[in-house]
């Protein structure tokens, strides 16, 4: 699966195997970038439940879906828009916020990504997960200046896995592989992430829809939508809503 992912170049690859033989709504997956297996991936699970729901259940306008992953499992609601669209809401349970970084860890990484403490909101850089460990750096300022390069012994003294750049006033956002080459489009992992530490730090609200922008640096502008559930301080869940479309399909003969 590795070997097949780094010969298609795409940024993830998501590999499926039917768990579920009667109802056809059960699956496990296996997630891969180029150079390693991911335990989640928000975007690969929302394309795939989309294909699914495209493949085995094209007279259904609505699909509810299981999908098993390395460390969790996940529920996909697929509803088709028009034609080849489908729109994908994908429940990623309960956050966990790991660790606020301290300031000298601060200054470390704003000189490593070419950024000034003045494009800081005065909030703290946390490490935020609902499967990845993202680092959410809130800027007010500057997200078009960041520049990546290999951070991964960087991120790895607070326990990140990936760094996701948000610019508060602007709701857009930008991440990179660790060895800063690839610049995602959207990514779904991180969407939840951001919501919840957006919500946490009463930026937004519960039950609120939250739309985070991301691409548009590689002239792919896409849009996520988030909703938090929960109630005093307390989150209880984090639907993120995606619209996919199928532009292909194929067969691999052999590698």
């Amino acid at each position: 699966m590795q070997l097949v992912t780094k010969e298609m170049r795409h940024f993830e690859s998501i590999f499926l195997y039917p768990l579920d033989s009667v109802h056809n709504t059960e699956f496990e997956a296996r997630i891969f970038t180029l150079e390693e297996e991911l335990d989640f991936a928000g975007h690969p699970v929302i394309g795939a439940a989309s294909a699914i729901h495209d493949k085995r259940f094209p007279m259904l306008d609505k699909v509810n879906l299981k999908i098993k992953l390395n460390t969790k499992s996940v529920e996909i609601e697929s509803k088709k828009s028009c034609g080849y669209y489908y729109t994908a809401s994908m429940e990623q349970g309960i956050p966990e916020f790991i660790t606020e970084a301290p300031q000298l860890f601060v200054s470390e990484l704003l000189n490593a990504f070419n950024l000034n403490h003045h494009n800081l909101a005065q909030l703290p850089l946390e490490v935020v997960s609902t499967g990845l460990n993202y680092l959410i750096v809130p800027l007010v300022s500057g997200l078009d200046q960041v520049r990546h390069k290999n951070v991964s012994d960087l991120l790895s003294k607070i326990d990140a896995k990936f760094v996701y750049f948000y610019d508060l006033y602007r709701g857009e956002g930008r991440t990179w592989d660790n060895d800063g080459i690839v610049e995602d489009v959207a990514t779904g992992s991180a969407a939840g992430p951001v919501a919840a530490y957006l919500v946490k730090h009463h930026i937004c609200k519960f039950g609120q829809m939250i739309t985070i922008k991301q691409g548009s640096y590689l002239e792919r502008p896409s849009l996520m939508h988030v909703i938090v559930s929960g109630y005093s301080d307390k989150i209880i869940g984090i639907n993120v809503i995606g619209d996919t479309c199928m532009i292909g399909e194929g067969q691999i003969k052999g590698i």
